[in-house]
């Protein structure tokens, strides 16, 4: 049964799932025999309970790392809503509307109806502040990276979900030199950004120089014998 939320700051989302005791399904005697199911959910919901108490107290970081890890050991749609609501806290307001629509395809049929409002409400104020993004450029297979991290490679399949603000958008490709471009995005926008194509980088080509190997050597130089090094007694 969902709580209240206990901060004004987190009144503005969906209050968290608290579903910890009945989370996870229930373990058949074989599983109980083997030990391994049983310990693996039960570490789930350990990992939840955690979860849910760091978001609380508002350590949102740290709350998104336990229910990241009760997802990865027992994937139940439900811990979607809660990851997507902690990005949300973080003003990862894309990522969140990706967790949130995964939420919804994954637990279709399953979510209550009064969940399903809340949650379609919620998806509506997400999408205000997040922008489609298409990037195109002339070269094709150049990596495109925002923000420093990789967002794929030319020519983009789908467009890219980002938060709205200011993002900085690099292409690069080996043998050419790289392009950034800044842009300012507003949440519902939909932007086409073009990018000109980066010039090839032009290696100078090497100069030859020849060097004569090939002398004789003068007649009067005396033949000295090298002498064999003493060896250290150091």
């Amino acid at each position: 049964t969902p709580t209240s939320a206990p901060s004004t700051r987190m009144k503005r989302w969906p209050t968290i799932a608290l579903v910890t005791l009945l989370f996870y399904p229930s373990i058949s005697r074989a599983d109980r025999a083997s030990g391994a199911l049983e310990f693996g959910v039960e570490d789930a919901r350990e990992r939840f309970r955690k979860g849910v108490e760091l978001y609380r107290e508002g350590s949102y970081d740290a709350a998104f790392a336990e229910f990241n890890k009760a997802y990865e050991i027992a994937p139940d749609y439900r811990v979607l809503y809660n990851l997507a609501q902690v990005q949300a806290e973080r003003h990862e307001f894309a990522a969140a509307l990706k967790l949130i629509d995964d939420y919804l395809k994954r637990g279709e049929g399953e979510i209550a109806a009064e969940r399903l409002e809340q949650v379609r409400t919620w998806l509506a104020q997400l999408k205000g502040r997040v922008a489609v993004l298409w990037v195109q450029c002339p070269l094709s297979a150049a990596e495109l990276l925002i923000d420093g991290v990789p967002a794929g490679v030319l020519p983009l399949n789908t467009p890219l979900l980002l938060d709205s603000g200011v993002h900085q958008l690099q292409l690069r490709k080996p043998g050419y030199e790289s392009v950034t471009r800044e842009v300012t995005i507003a949440g519902g926008e939909k932007v086409l950004v073009d990018l000109p194509a980066p010039l090839e980088l032009r290696i100078p080509s090497a100069t030859v120089v020849s060097v004569e190997t090939d002398f004789d050597a003068p007649d009067d130089v005396p033949n000295v014998p090298v002498a064999a090094p003493t060896p250290s007694r150091g």
